[in-house]
């Protein structure tokens, strides 16, 4: 059995902790969705259908949600990770070395990553239907409809592998500087314990 199988293995019985951080993605890819949905539907900013006062006040709420996705992923990814630094760290311990656990590293993320985006636009999608019929039947908005609209799953995907890929090199540069600086401590503390 190699050290990625360990770590495969340690990923999915302990799957369960990680939920948060997937579902912390998933959330943060569904709203932006939603906001990504309305102001790239061609509809909805049109003047002759939905008042334009109504149209360019999507912007700001978008941004928002776009800036919190950024903020958020980030700080959901860091508590993710902490818990799998220990797990590392016992893997290293066992003789798996850096580079071994960056690639496990990657391969983990990527594979969160690329989940998390599937099921955050998915469930983007289910929401903005929900909300179109909601302006269609209560509003009372019927030239509104929803429509499959590539532009929005674009948009998103590309905030959201912005977001990721900043994220993980953060990540990635963070843990080989937590190398070095252990390194020198455990060379002072070395050469504490010959001096006494």
């Amino acid at each position: 059995m190699t050290f990625f199988d360990i770590s495969r293995k340690m990923l999915i019985a302990n799957f369960q902790r990680y939920r948060l951080y997937f579902l912390c993605n998933v959330l943060s890819v569904s709203l932006f969705y939603c906001f990504a949905a309305l102001f790239t539907n061609k509809l909805f900013m049109n003047p002759e259908i939905v008042h334009s006062m109504i149209s360019s006040n999507i912007y700001a709420p978008s941004v928002f949600a776009g800036v919190f996705l950024m903020l958020f992923i980030p700080y959901s990814n860091q508590a993710f990770l902490k818990k799998r630094k220990y797990e590392y760290g016992i893997l290293m311990t066992l003789g798996m070395n850096e580079k071994e656990v960056l690639k496990n590293m990657l391969l983990e993320n990527s594979f969160m990553a690329v989940l998390s985006l599937v099921s955050g636009l998915l469930l983007g999608t289910i929401l903005s239907f929900v909300f179109y019929f909601v302006i269609q039947q209560v509003i009372g908005i019927a030239g509104l409809t929803w429509y499959f609209n590539t532009d929005s799953y674009k948009v998103t995907a590309i905030l959201y592998i912005i977001t990721i890929f900043i994220t993980l090199t953060v990540a990635i540069i963070g843990f080989l500087k937590m190398q070095i600086v252990e390194l020198i401590r455990e060379k002072y503390r070395a050469e504490g314990i010959r001096q006494h």
